[in-house]
């Protein structure tokens, strides 16, 4: 199997952190343990890379816990997702955005109603996107509930803008298409439902692969979907300086 990474801070300031969500960790609320903020210092280092080797895929929640929890209370507040305003597509990784005070939640909230977050990703899709599709949006409707299949009339609406980076080979013929993703509106599996909507599905997508030797394929290549967010960018709660954080592959 993958190794699964550690979650990392790429930006702070006294009301948001801006961290790296790595691959095998969900943002799951169950069973995290506000208390553990109350450990000394040593011991939630410690716990951090215990939480890393556990078997079953760890909590970031858990992680806002130990690394902000101690001077932060919304960090270690469950209901309020320790501080977590921002959302990932389900198998990718990438920063999210985390507020540390009331302060930053708010001005962190307001700007992702206003849609003025920047949430960019890339993925490598299966086969080659026709010259005529290799920009665009996509707009459609999302049903949540539905693990986020298309459904007309209901629904929210879902935006992404699309635009085709390089195109690749592999040794069978086969085509793939590395696309940079902007994500306008932050649904449920947007961008892949995207994807897989114009014809072209993630790379080891089990969600939209469109057969079984298709999804076997793209795994021999990644053993995860072929999704990372690249780029969060938004602005600071104190002085509005706008913080753009990439987070390579």
């Amino acid at each position: 199997g993958m190794r699964r990474g550690s979650p990392a801070v790429l930006f702070e300031d006294e009301d948001n952190a801006v961290v790296m969500m790595p691959w095998g960790w969900t943002l799951a609320s169950e069973g995290v343990d506000p208390s553990a903020a109350e450990l000394p210092a040593r011991d939630r280092l410690a716990a951090v890379v215990e939480l890393r080797r556990r078997l079953a895929p760890p909590s970031l929640l858990q992680y806002l816990v130990l690394r902000f929890g101690a001077e932060a209370a919304i960090c270690r507040d469950v209901r309020r997702q320790c501080g977590l305003i921002d959302r990932i597509e389900a198998g990718a990784s990438g920063p999210l955005l985390v507020g540390k005070t009331p302060r930053g939640l708010s001005a962190a909230l307001a700007q992702f109603k206003t849609r003025s977050v920047i949430k960019d990703y890339v993925a490598l899709v299966h086969g080659a996107l026709a010259s005529s599709y290799r920009t665009g949006e996509r707009r459609t409707r999302v049903d949540d509930a539905q693990l986020g299949q298309v459904s007309s009339g209901s629904g929210s609406i879902a935006l992404t803008v699309y635009e085709t980076l390089a195109d690749y080979h592999d040794a069978e013929g086969k085509t793939y298409s590395l696309v940079h993703l902007r994500l306008i509106t932050g649904r449920a599996h947007q961008g892949r439902i995207h994807m897989a909507g114009l014809g072209h599905p993630v790379v080891a997508d089990p969600l939209h692969a469109r057969s079984a030797e298709e999804l076997e394929r793209g795994r021999r290549l990644s053993g995860r979907p072929f999704l990372h967010k690249v780029r969060l960018g938004f602005c600071a709660a104190g002085d509005g300086a706008p913080t753009v954080e990439w987070c390579p592959l």
